[in-house]
């Protein structure tokens, strides 16, 4: 059966590293539109994170953000799927790990907030500078402590996606890793260099995809999808044909069937012309 639908994710794959969309991905993607088949952006990101030309493509129609936590209609912002960490659980990681040296950054309603004092301290978390020009324009920094926030997003109504930690030492990786065991229904995973992302233990991009697959009645041996971090090796592991670039983890590549190019090479672009005939 063919391809009828592509996921991809973003910062390391379908992005080169300065965080743009090369002449040949945006071919391949015009590509995708001419051919009737669905492209898919499965990011880490929160929705207010990710890059409006592509939620505005003609083969867009879906997104899965928050690293599966909340799948959404790219064109009206509709969720129509949702497995949160909720704010209890956010408000106990948070008591366990506040006195180590880390950000807490949370995921709600589709944007990301974070202490400024923290947001202020990221250059000093080793992240590369590209990266900490996408995750300081994808957060908003507020003056309440990461509790406040919770107590506030509360009365909004609105609830926990997830939460990203920062750490600057293995030391403080090795102790939030420990804070989020504490809690056996909560999982991590990364996607840069120093940090980890937390969420419900049921999430993960792979099952956004079965799910996805599902709802829009797609097999899934008819989907391809693309990754490099650690939190898309699950992606790869479910989907008809799974492709790790060759700058991705070895975790990702053991899970991929093919491995493309890097992301600074087109790799995105040209498996799916390797793969389309």
């Amino acid at each position: 059966m063919g391809i009828r639908i592509v996921f991809s994710d973003l910062d390391g794959t379908l992005l080169t590293y300065d965080k743009k969309l090369s002449c040949a991905t945006r071919q391949m993607l015009e590509n995708l539109t001419s051919r009737g088949i669905e492209f898919v952006p499965c990011s880490g990101r929160a929705l207010s994170g990710l890059p409006k030309e592509l939620l505005e493509l003609p083969c867009c129609h879906y997104a899965v953000c928050s690293n599966g936590a909340a799948i959404s209609e790219s064109k009206t912002d509709r969720k129509l799927f949702q497995s949160y960490m909720g704010r209890d659980r956010a408000l106990a990681l948070w008591k366990r790990v506040k006195g180590l040296d880390v950000s807490f950054d949370i995921f709600a309603g589709g944007k990301i907030w974070s202490e400024r004092r923290a947001y202020e301290r990221l250059d000093s978390y080793g992240i590369d500078e590209q990266t900490l020009k996408s995750v300081k324009g994808c957060r908003t920094p507020t003056e309440r402590t990461p509790g406040e926030t919770l107590a506030w997003l509360s009365g909004r109504g609105e609830d926990v996606e997830r939460v990203t930690l920062f750490w600057k030492t293995e030391g403080g990786r090795d102790a939030v890793i420990a804070a989020v065991a504490a809690d056996p229904t909560l999982a991590w995973t990364n996607s840069v260099p120093h940090d980890i992302e937390v969420m419900d233990a049921s999430v993960n991009k792979g099952a956004a995809l079965i799910w996805l697959c599902s709802h829009l009645g797609i097999p899934v041996s008819s989907s391809v999808a693309f990754g490099d971090g650690l939190n898309d090796a699950p992606l790869l592991a479910a989907a008809g044909v799974g492709v790790a670039m060759a700058n991705a983890v070895p975790e990702t590549k053991a899970s991929a069937d093919v491995v493309a190019p890097s992301n600074d090479e087109d790799g995105v672009a040209r498996a799916m012309e390797k793969l389309l005939g």
